[in-house]
């Protein structure tokens, strides 16, 4: 138990630790001195400085991030920026419909071959793939094909193809034809004539020789040609054009075996001979007018010229060769006879004599 001055100490002790607390409390209220505020300041302005560099550290990093980023955003802007105008210059691009040139220049269409392998040539589009089914030509810089393709027996319908970069695709088509070759029969050259003359200037010859063999029938009227066919045989018709009526010509057949000599015979009516001939009907004549008649024959067609010094004139035969005329020669002198010569193309000359009267009658 307490006694009573450990009582009394105690509650001393316990005032003085109130009082000490009561002190401590009003610290938080206490106004500082001058002196007090310096120091107090500088302490608490290096600390402000040191929390406003932390916060200055931290502002310029998150700065750089921006400018990093934003940098990082223009750039992908700017690529897509390009890639859409590149876009839009594809779509402003117009797109190449057009189909490539091709030509074949040989071989010709229609055009016949012994031998199957066959050289194809041509032109087309440089830069243009060109190929006949599977098969690619070989093609230069300056768009020159050429391509060697095997035929079959036959006709060969062919199919050359061209396509673009574009995949613009032209076609050109031709025929040719494989001849497989035979071994050739080879015959003994005959020559045989079926008629030797008639009225239509034509004649019929046949016979043998080698197969393929051309044949020749000349004469001075007319060539004919032919082949020797597979089987040695050969046959043509010929014809002589212009040959007269009534005459023999020659002929001559050849080939590279053989020669053979025939004569033809071409049948027609016998051809009119006009002779010239010139007649006189008056001799004189005393009409105002004098003048006179003249007629006769000469070829059909020619011209006949009747000529004096008073008065002149021409005329021309008519198909059968005969010819008439009437003179005038008005300016003649009465009662004097002068000449009048009678000439015909082709030769013939007569001359008459012709009166001008002054009675004006016709003498006898």
């Amino acid at each position: 138990m307490l006694n009573k001055r450990s009582l009394t100490i105690f509650a001393s002790t316990f005032a003085l630790v109130l009082v000490a607390g009561v002190a401590f409390a009003q610290v938080g209220n206490w106004a500082p001195s001058a002196s007090d505020v310096g120091a107090g300041e500088s302490e608490a302005t290096t600390t402000t400085e040191a929390h406003e560099e932390k916060e200055v550290e931290t502002t310029t990093t998150t700065h750089a991030d921006e400018e990093e980023k934003a940098e990082e955003t223009t750039t992908t802007t700017e690529a897509e920026k390009k890639e859409e105008e590149h876009e839009e210059e594809k779509k402003e691009e117009p797109k190449d419909t057009d189909p490539p040139d091709l030509v074949i220049l040989h071989p010709e269409d229609g055009q016949h071959f012994t031998s199957k392998e066959v050289v194809f040539e041509g032109k087309a589009e440089p830069g243009a793939k060109v190929a006949a089914g599977p098969y690619v030509a070989e093609g230069d810089d300056y768009g020159n094909w050429r391509l060697v393709l095997v035929l079959a027996e036959g006709a060969n319908e062919v199919a050359i193809t061209a396509t673009d970069h574009a995949g613009n695709v032209s076609t050109a088509e031709i025929t040719v034809h494989y001849d497989k070759p035979v071994e050739k029969v080879r015959r003994e050259f005959t020559a045989n004539q079926k008629w030797g003359e008639n009225d239509q200037a034509e004649d019929i010859f046949w016979g043998t020789g080698i197969a393929g063999d051309k044949v020749w029938i000349v004469s001075e009227y007319g060539t004919t040609t032919t082949k020797v066919n597979a089987n040695g045989n050969w046959e043509v018709k010929a014809h002589f054009e212009g040959v007269p009526n009534n005459s023999e010509i020659g002929i001559v057949i050849e080939a590279s075996n053989g020669r053979a000599e025939f004569s033809f015979y071409k049948i027609g009516p016998v051809e009119e001979e006009h002779e010239f001939s010139a007649n006189q009907q008056y001799g004189s004549c005393g009409e105002e007018n004098p003048y006179d008649v003249f007629w006769g024959t000469a070829a059909p067609g020619a011209t006949v010229y009747v000529v004096s010094d008073f008065g002149s004139g021409t005329v021309v035969t008519d198909e059968t060769g005969h010819w008439e005329i009437k003179v005038f020669f008005p300016e003649s002198p009465f009662n004097e006879t002068f000449a009048v010569v009678i000439e015909a193309d082709g030769g013939g000359r007569k001359v008459f004599e012709f009166t001008r009267t002054g009675e004006g009658e016709h003498e006898a």
